[in-house]
């Protein structure tokens, strides 16, 4: 199977079975690792071919059966692609030998910054889970591959920020309510006072106030992962409180109908557009899902509207219809997102 066939499936995190799922979509950890004895990767991303053999051995025998992205077969668009996904942190343009092995819910990643990343994905509200899943999958490659550790400063890394557990844990909220009463900016100053950050899904171009933020941890350092996991989860319930209250409040006030024709408007233009970018899918997603938490009729399943959020940003639009001779420009890609969200949304769902 080829890289482009395969990350058009569905991952399982997409799925809305997890733990208030309409407003956090999925809660993601990762470890970075490196290899003792050998040295970092560097600016120009590039570890030593030693280091980076045994930790490509060990990464395709934990997940074996995953899908694994080869060093030759890792160009910008591919490691574009594995960005949108959450697995690859580095720059695209980095002639880094990076490799990566991909599962239904979890990740490796070799020579991206740091010799080793492990990564596990669980839908909805889910910090504990998720940081359950990939620090058994890190100890067991550690029982087989030695990792650079300090007494002082727990596991090293490259990035002195990842220092100590070398643990990131994050989670995709969706806050149209928020958004649309005008709250968002107000409600996330609050986060670094938890040891938060708070990024807009697409850094780039949103704004501060957009619906859609990845919430991740602040810390690093002098912190157990089941303290940071915790952290995390005070911080999306806080999140989850504030989107509910906000909702309850549009739904029974004057900005009723406000919030119902900004999810049947959503869904209209989502269902007919010819040409869309990016940021307007997402936030047009990001009020299709509140308008099916609220209960309207829009004949269309969650899943379908968050596998869209990710199957229609830039790189995987592009790696999916690029051929050998050309590849879409960002009009085209514009073209063809419009094309996928028909092709998705008009299609007859079953059991809706």
């Amino acid at each position: 199977m080829k890289f482009k066939n395969f990350i058009q499936q569905e991952p399982a995190w997409v799925k809305s079975e997890g733990q208030f799922s309409h407003i956090i979509l999925f809660t993601a950890a990762r470890f970075a690792r490196n290899l003792a004895g050998f040295r970092f990767c560097g600016k120009d991303g590039q570890p030593q071919a030693a280091a980076a053999g045994v930790e490509q051995g060990a990464a395709l025998e934990a997940l074996s059966g995953g899908f694994t992205v080869t060093a030759e077969s890792a160009d910008f668009g591919t490691k574009r692609a594995l960005a949108e996904r959450y697995i690859f942190e580095g720059d695209p343009y980095s002639s880094a030998p990076a490799t990566a092995v991909i599962a239904k819910e979890m990740a490796l990643s070799v020579n991206d910054r740091e010799h080793i990343k492990v990564f596990a994905f669980e839908p909805g509200l889910a910090p504990a889970a998720a940081l359950a899943k990939a620090k058994n999958a890190t100890d067991e490659l550690g029982r087989k591959i030695p990792y650079s550790f300090s007494r002082d400063f727990g596991f090293l890394t490259a990035a002195p920020r990842e220092a100590g557990t070398g643990l990131k844990i994050f989670a995709l909220a969706n806050l149209p309510a928020l958004e649309l009463a005008g709250r968002t900016a107000d409600v996330l100053k609050t986060l670094p006072n938890l040891r938060l950050n708070h990024t807009p899904l697409n850094a780039e171009t949103f704004a501060l106030s957009g619906p859609l933020h990845i919430i991740s941890n602040m810390t690093t350092l002098c912190a157990a992962p089941e303290e940071i996991a915790a952290a995390l989860e005070r911080g999306l319930r806080f999140l989850i409180t504030a989107e509910q209250t906000t909702r309850i409040e549009l739904a029974s006030g004057p900005e009723r109908i406000k919030m119902e024709d900004s999810a049947f408007r959503a869904m209209a233009l989502l269902q007919n557009a010819r040409s869309i970018s990016y940021e307007e899918t997402a936030v047009l997603l990001s009020n299709a899902m509140l308008g099916l938490a609220m209960g309207y009729d829009l004949k269309v399943k969650q899943d379908a509207l968050s596998w869209l959020l990710t199957a229609c940003k830039p790189g995987h639009i592009a790696l999916a219809c690029a051929t050998a001779k050309h590849k879409p420009t960002p009009q085209e890609r514009d073209v063809l997102r419009a094309a996928l969200l028909r092709k998705t949304l008009t299609l007859p769902q079953e059991s809706i």
